[in-house]
């Protein structure tokens, strides 16, 4: 998909990441969060850690990637300010 006219930066660029969802700041997100679950959750045993662990990496990756892209927290290389989402 071809990026749109309103960015000129971006004319004749592919994006290849959804509009809505910023993957590498959610797998960034999972990961800090899934490990200080799992840290905090360590002495009720490896079990129930991992369980808490998995379940706040996952939702932490689709709310977190959502978030960041909505907002326009972050500026990738190429984009200016105007074209941020």
């Amino acid at each position: 998909m071809a990026a749109s006219s309103s960015c000129p930066e971006l004319e004749g660029r592919y994006v290849t990441t959804p509009s809505w969802f910023d993957p590498r700041a959610g797998a960034g997100g999972a990961l800090l969060m899934g490990t200080l679950v799992a840290l905090v959750n360590a002495p009720h045993g490896a079990l129930p850690a991992a369980t808490s662990a998995g379940k706040q990496a996952l939702y932490t990756f689709f709310f977190g990637g959502f978030i960041v892209q909505a907002t326009g927290w972050h500026h990738s290389p190429g984009r200016g300010r105007a074209c941020s989402r």
